[in-house]
């Protein structure tokens, strides 16, 4: 908590208990890391983002655990190209605001990305839904109708 410019490079975290806080932090860089078979008791989730700001989520797999990501009250937040695989994906609060997410793979999730509001301010470009039913007449991989989680 309270360290600006952080970086998580790497990590492999398996059947952790309580999962990964990140709080009160600009700078931060998560790239490369393994979440995979934690049952966060205390925090029901892997990896926790409060109030953080100017941050790059990439290149990380979160795999077979409770939920994936849970963010409150961050900002400007990049997410890309990483995998949530059979759990909750992200939790988002609708306090968080221009957290951009493109590249982002979603495989048979409980649910790929909750909410409790509205993702206004939140733009995911460029994900792979393994539920999306939609079409793409131009075969260029890109739906031509937008995704409802």
């Amino acid at each position: 908590m309270f360290s600006n410019d952080d970086a998580y490079i790497t990590n492999y975290f398996h059947h952790n208990g309580a999962g990964v806080a990140v709080m009160f932090t600009n700078g931060a860089k998560m790239f490369n890391n393994n979440f995979k078979d934690t049952f966060g008791v205390m925090l029901r989730m892997v990896c926790l983002l409060k109030e953080i700001s100017d941050s790059y989520i990439f290149n990380n797999k979160f795999i077979g655990n409770t939920s994936g990501i849970f963010m409150e009250g961050t900002n400007r937040i990049q997410v890309e190209k990483n995998i949530f695989k059979d759990m909750d994906g992200m939790k988002i609060q609708a306090s968080c605001m221009t957290m951009k997410s493109a590249g982002i793979i979603f495989v048979r999730n409980t649910f790929d990305v909750s909410t409790n509001g509205t993702l206004v301010l939140n733009t995911f470009d460029h994900t792979h839904w393994d539920e999306y039913e939609g079409y793409d007449l131009i075969k260029d991989s890109i739906g031509d109708i937008p995704y409802r989680p």
